[in-house]
């Protein structure tokens, strides 16, 4: 169940660091987020 968790957070961040990348790109999407997914 931990190991599950820990793999959870690594996608998270891995999610996270790929939307800031994009956000860095193209700077239009920080109007509109939610449509990044």
């Amino acid at each position: 169940m931990i190991k599950s968790t820990v793999l959870n957070f690594i996608e998270i961040s891995n999610q996270f660091r790929i939307y800031y990348q994009s956000l860095e790109k193209d700077p239009h999407k920080k109007t509109n987020p939610g449509r990044c997914r």
